[in-house]
Protein backbone atom coordinates (compact mmCIF):
# COMPACT_ATOMS: atom_id res chain seq x y z
CA UNK A 1 0.00 0.00 0.00
CA UNK A 2 3.02 2.52 0.91
CA UNK A 3 4.95 1.46 -2.59
CA UNK A 4 1.58 2.22 -4.14
CA UNK A 5 0.22 5.65 -2.39
CA UNK A 6 -2.86 4.02 -1.24
CA UNK A 7 -4.70 4.74 2.60
CA UNK A 8 -7.08 2.99 4.37
CA UNK A 9 -10.47 3.84 4.22
CA UNK A 10 -13.41 2.70 6.00
CA UNK A 11 -15.87 -0.09 5.07
CA UNK A 12 -18.67 1.60 3.26
CA UNK A 13 -22.48 0.91 4.35
CA UNK A 14 -23.92 -2.06 2.65
CA UNK A 15 -27.35 -2.92 2.27
CA UNK A 16 -28.36 -6.26 3.64
CA UNK A 17 -31.94 -8.73 3.08
CA UNK A 18 -32.54 -11.83 4.16
CA UNK A 19 -32.00 -14.67 1.88
CA UNK A 20 -33.90 -18.17 2.40
CA UNK A 21 -34.07 -21.67 0.74
CA UNK A 22 -37.44 -21.50 -1.35
CA UNK A 23 -38.00 -25.12 -1.45
CA UNK A 24 -37.17 -25.74 2.07
CA UNK A 25 -37.84 -23.19 3.92
CA UNK A 26 -34.16 -23.10 5.68
CA UNK A 27 -33.12 -19.21 6.40
CA UNK A 28 -29.49 -18.48 5.37
CA UNK A 29 -28.85 -15.27 6.94
CA UNK A 30 -28.79 -11.78 6.32
CA UNK A 31 -26.37 -10.77 3.35
CA UNK A 32 -25.65 -8.47 1.04
CA UNK A 33 -27.42 -8.05 -2.13
CA UNK A 34 -25.63 -10.08 -4.77
CA UNK A 35 -23.84 -12.24 -2.39
CA UNK A 36 -24.48 -15.62 -3.34
CA UNK A 37 -24.65 -17.87 0.17
CA UNK A 38 -23.66 -20.95 -0.96
CA UNK A 39 -20.93 -20.85 1.34
CA UNK A 40 -23.15 -19.99 4.27
CA UNK A 41 -23.09 -23.04 5.81
CA UNK A 42 -22.04 -26.00 8.26
CA UNK A 43 -19.84 -27.68 5.07
CA UNK A 44 -19.42 -31.13 7.29
CA UNK A 45 -23.22 -30.74 8.31
CA UNK A 46 -24.69 -29.87 4.84
CA UNK A 47 -25.64 -33.19 3.69
CA UNK A 48 -28.21 -33.41 6.26
CA UNK A 49 -30.84 -31.06 5.00
CA UNK A 50 -32.21 -32.82 2.43
CA UNK A 51 -32.65 -35.95 4.49
CA UNK A 52 -33.42 -33.88 7.59
CA UNK A 53 -36.50 -32.10 5.24
CA UNK A 54 -38.01 -35.60 3.56
CA UNK A 55 -38.11 -37.22 6.88
CA UNK A 56 -40.25 -34.38 8.41
CA UNK A 57 -42.07 -34.31 5.26
CA UNK A 58 -43.02 -37.70 5.22
CA UNK A 59 -44.23 -37.74 8.94
CA UNK A 60 -46.54 -34.48 8.31
CA UNK A 61 -48.31 -37.03 5.84
CA UNK A 62 -51.82 -38.33 6.15
CA UNK A 63 -50.92 -42.01 7.63
CA UNK A 64 -51.77 -43.51 4.42
CA UNK A 65 -49.35 -41.47 2.05
CA UNK A 66 -46.97 -41.85 5.08
CA UNK A 67 -47.63 -45.88 4.84
CA UNK A 68 -47.18 -45.73 0.75
CA UNK A 69 -44.02 -43.76 0.99
CA UNK A 70 -42.13 -45.15 3.72
CA UNK A 71 -42.96 -49.05 2.50
CA UNK A 72 -41.69 -47.86 -1.18
CA UNK A 73 -38.45 -46.01 0.71
CA UNK A 74 -37.85 -50.06 2.08
CA UNK A 75 -38.62 -51.78 -1.21
CA UNK A 76 -35.95 -49.60 -3.17
CA UNK A 77 -33.42 -49.40 -0.75
CA UNK A 78 -30.25 -51.37 -1.59
CA UNK A 79 -27.42 -53.17 0.14
CA UNK A 80 -24.48 -51.12 -0.57
CA UNK A 81 -24.33 -47.92 0.37
CA UNK A 82 -21.13 -45.45 -0.61
CA UNK A 83 -21.18 -42.81 1.53
CA UNK A 84 -22.68 -44.69 4.47
CA UNK A 85 -19.66 -47.38 3.52
CA UNK A 86 -17.02 -44.40 3.69
CA UNK A 87 -17.74 -43.35 7.23
CA UNK A 88 -17.77 -46.94 8.70
CA UNK A 89 -14.62 -47.42 6.53
CA UNK A 90 -13.09 -44.30 8.45
CA UNK A 91 -13.95 -45.39 11.84
CA UNK A 92 -12.64 -48.66 11.55
CA UNK A 93 -9.44 -46.79 10.95
CA UNK A 94 -10.01 -44.13 13.97
CA UNK A 95 -10.47 -47.16 15.84
CA UNK A 96 -7.24 -48.75 14.52
CA UNK A 97 -5.13 -45.53 14.89
CA UNK A 98 -6.72 -44.89 18.27
CA UNK A 99 -7.97 -41.69 17.26
CA UNK A 100 -11.24 -39.46 18.22
CA UNK A 101 -14.14 -39.00 16.32
CA UNK A 102 -14.30 -36.28 14.24
CA UNK A 103 -17.99 -35.32 14.16
CA UNK A 104 -19.38 -36.98 10.65
CA UNK A 105 -22.52 -38.55 10.51
CA UNK A 106 -24.78 -39.79 7.59
CA UNK A 107 -28.22 -41.46 7.10
CA UNK A 108 -28.29 -45.09 7.75
CA UNK A 109 -31.76 -45.92 7.54
CA UNK A 110 -35.17 -44.93 7.44
CA UNK A 111 -38.43 -46.26 10.21
CA UNK A 112 -40.72 -48.38 9.04
CA UNK A 113 -44.26 -47.67 8.94
CA UNK A 114 -45.27 -50.35 11.20
CA UNK A 115 -42.92 -49.16 13.53
CA UNK A 116 -44.13 -45.22 13.37
CA UNK A 117 -47.38 -46.40 13.89
CA UNK A 118 -46.69 -48.48 17.39
CA UNK A 119 -44.92 -45.48 18.74
CA UNK A 120 -47.78 -43.09 17.62
CA UNK A 121 -49.84 -45.64 19.83
CA UNK A 122 -47.69 -45.60 22.72
CA UNK A 123 -47.27 -41.65 22.66
CA UNK A 124 -43.81 -41.28 21.65
CA UNK A 125 -44.30 -40.28 17.37
CA UNK A 126 -40.76 -39.57 15.93
CA UNK A 127 -41.07 -36.00 14.50
CA UNK A 128 -38.41 -37.46 11.74
CA UNK A 129 -38.44 -40.92 9.65
CA UNK A 130 -34.42 -40.83 9.36
CA UNK A 131 -32.44 -42.59 11.54
CA UNK A 132 -29.15 -41.15 11.72
CA UNK A 133 -25.56 -43.06 12.96
CA UNK A 134 -22.02 -40.56 14.04
CA UNK A 135 -19.13 -41.89 14.46
CA UNK A 136 -18.62 -40.87 17.96
CA UNK A 137 -20.95 -43.50 18.48
CA UNK A 138 -20.27 -46.22 15.13
CA UNK A 139 -16.30 -46.42 16.84
CA UNK A 140 -17.19 -47.60 19.62
CA UNK A 141 -19.52 -50.03 18.26
CA UNK A 142 -16.47 -52.11 16.88
CA UNK A 143 -14.90 -55.29 17.95
CA UNK A 144 -11.48 -53.54 17.59
CA UNK A 145 -12.54 -51.63 20.77
CA UNK A 146 -14.25 -54.16 22.25
CA UNK A 147 -13.65 -57.71 21.33
CA UNK A 148 -16.38 -59.30 23.42
CA UNK A 149 -19.33 -57.45 22.41
CA UNK A 150 -18.26 -55.33 19.49
CA UNK A 151 -19.22 -55.94 15.86
CA UNK A 152 -17.16 -56.84 13.21
CA UNK A 153 -16.19 -54.23 10.37
CA UNK A 154 -18.20 -56.18 7.74
CA UNK A 155 -21.24 -55.79 10.25
CA UNK A 156 -20.74 -52.12 11.07
CA UNK A 157 -20.50 -51.27 6.65
CA UNK A 158 -24.06 -53.49 6.68
CA UNK A 159 -25.51 -51.70 9.26
CA UNK A 160 -28.27 -49.92 6.80
CA UNK A 161 -29.51 -53.40 5.40
CA UNK A 162 -29.44 -55.25 9.30
CA UNK A 163 -31.45 -51.98 10.34
CA UNK A 164 -33.83 -52.55 7.04
CA UNK A 165 -33.72 -56.39 7.64
CA UNK A 166 -34.46 -56.89 11.46
CA UNK A 167 -35.63 -59.97 12.78
CA UNK A 168 -37.66 -57.48 15.42
CA UNK A 169 -37.89 -54.02 16.11
CA UNK A 170 -38.65 -53.67 19.97
CA UNK A 171 -39.58 -50.82 22.12
CA UNK A 172 -37.54 -50.43 25.86
CA UNK A 173 -40.21 -47.99 27.39
CA UNK A 174 -38.15 -47.76 30.19
CA UNK A 175 -35.36 -46.29 28.52
CA UNK A 176 -37.57 -44.89 25.65
CA UNK A 177 -35.15 -46.28 22.73
CA UNK A 178 -35.81 -48.66 19.97
CA UNK A 179 -34.00 -51.75 19.66
CA UNK A 180 -33.32 -53.36 16.31
CA UNK A 181 -32.78 -57.60 17.03
CA UNK A 182 -31.05 -59.42 13.82
CA UNK A 183 -30.52 -63.10 14.93
CA UNK A 184 -26.74 -63.86 14.40
CA UNK A 185 -26.78 -67.97 15.37
CA UNK A 186 -28.93 -70.31 18.20
CA UNK A 187 -27.34 -68.23 20.39
CA UNK A 188 -26.46 -64.44 19.93
CA UNK A 189 -28.36 -61.45 18.74
CA UNK A 190 -26.77 -58.02 16.72
CA UNK A 191 -28.71 -55.78 18.96
CA UNK A 192 -28.67 -51.78 18.28
CA UNK A 193 -30.49 -49.00 19.81
CA UNK A 194 -31.75 -45.86 18.48
CA UNK A 195 -33.27 -43.19 20.15
CA UNK A 196 -35.75 -41.56 18.41
CA UNK A 197 -36.10 -37.56 18.44
CA UNK A 198 -33.20 -37.36 20.39
CA UNK A 199 -32.79 -33.53 20.55
CA UNK A 200 -28.89 -32.82 19.57
CA UNK A 201 -27.46 -29.06 19.82
CA UNK A 202 -26.24 -27.13 16.82
CA UNK A 203 -25.42 -24.16 15.74
CA UNK A 204 -26.88 -22.69 12.51
CA UNK A 205 -25.87 -19.41 11.08
CA UNK A 206 -24.10 -18.78 14.49
CA UNK A 207 -27.36 -19.50 16.62
CA UNK A 208 -28.07 -21.75 18.80
CA UNK A 209 -30.86 -24.37 17.61
CA UNK A 210 -32.11 -28.00 18.73
CA UNK A 211 -32.28 -30.77 16.20
CA UNK A 212 -34.79 -33.95 16.61
CA UNK A 213 -33.59 -36.97 14.91
CA UNK A 214 -33.78 -40.41 15.10
CA UNK A 215 -30.13 -41.40 16.60
CA UNK A 216 -27.98 -44.82 17.28
CA UNK A 217 -27.09 -44.93 20.11
CA UNK A 218 -24.95 -48.07 19.88
CA UNK A 219 -24.96 -51.80 18.50
CA UNK A 220 -23.78 -54.96 20.47
CA UNK A 221 -23.37 -58.64 20.13
CA UNK A 222 -25.85 -60.05 23.05
CA UNK A 223 -26.17 -63.63 23.85
CA UNK A 224 -29.60 -65.06 23.47
CA UNK A 225 -29.79 -65.60 27.28
CA UNK A 226 -29.19 -62.07 27.76
CA UNK A 227 -32.39 -61.06 25.72
CA UNK A 228 -34.67 -59.23 28.40
CA UNK A 229 -38.05 -60.66 26.52
CA UNK A 230 -40.31 -59.25 29.34
CA UNK A 231 -39.09 -55.85 29.46
CA UNK A 232 -39.68 -54.89 25.35
CA UNK A 233 -42.75 -54.22 23.66
CA UNK A 234 -42.51 -55.77 19.86
CA UNK A 235 -42.81 -53.39 17.40
CA UNK A 236 -42.74 -55.32 14.78
CA UNK A 237 -40.88 -58.91 13.36
CA UNK A 238 -40.86 -61.96 16.20
CA UNK A 239 -38.16 -62.41 19.24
Amino acid sequence: MDREGLEVTDAPQLDKTERFNPHTGEIYGVVPPGVDVSWNYNVGKAWMAPDRVFGERIMALPPRLRRDLLEQIQARAVDGDPAFEQLADQAVMSAAAGKDATGNIRTVGWLQYTVVEQLAVRGAMPGNAAVLVRDRELIPMLKLLDDDFGLDSNFVRRLPATLRDSDAVVWDADDAVLQYLTRLNDQQWIDVSIAPSLADDATVNALPVVLRSNVILGGRIIADTDLDRDRYQVLQGFL
